[in-house]
């Protein structure tokens, strides 16, 4: 006689929420550190490039103190996008547009060294690409 075994039923566990967590903090690190490498560049520009530009031609010392103003102000935006990106999902969308906004905005001030130009693009668009 075969012995008929029975099966246990094996209780199926739920998704990991650790492991979607992690992926979505991977855009909110990735426009943070490009926000920060933005506002490096930006006061590295101020404190080095304009002392130049001042003293070799006043006009052009103007305009590119105009550029250090805005790529400052574009790294502040991105680090303040990034934090509620990372705190308010539901506006998702919103925060990540605001973030590429202002990180091709920070093409005018050497966009964060071209990393944080980079990084910021990457994690916006990541972030508007992403599916509920």
């Amino acid at each position: 006689m075969t012995q008929i075994r029975k099966r246990k039923k094996v209780k199926r566990s739920k998704v990991d929420k650790s492991a979607v967590r992690l992926n979505n903090d991977s855009t909110y690190i990735l426009i943070l550190i490009g926000g920060i490498f933005v506002l490096i560049g930006g006061v590295f520009t101020s404190i080095f490039g304009n002392l130049m530009m001042f003293h070799m031609r006043p006009i052009l010392g103007i305009f590119a103190y105009m550029g250090v103003i805005i790529g400052v102000i574009s790294g502040i935006i991105m680090i303040i996008s990034a934090v509620k990106l990372n705190n308010r999902r539901s506006d998702r969308s919103t925060w990540a547009v605001i973030a590429l906004v202002f990180t091709v905005l920070s093409l005018l001030d050497m966009g964060g060294f071209g990393i944080g130009f980079l990084l910021g693009i990457i994690g916006s668009l990541i972030e508007l690409t992403r599916k509920g």
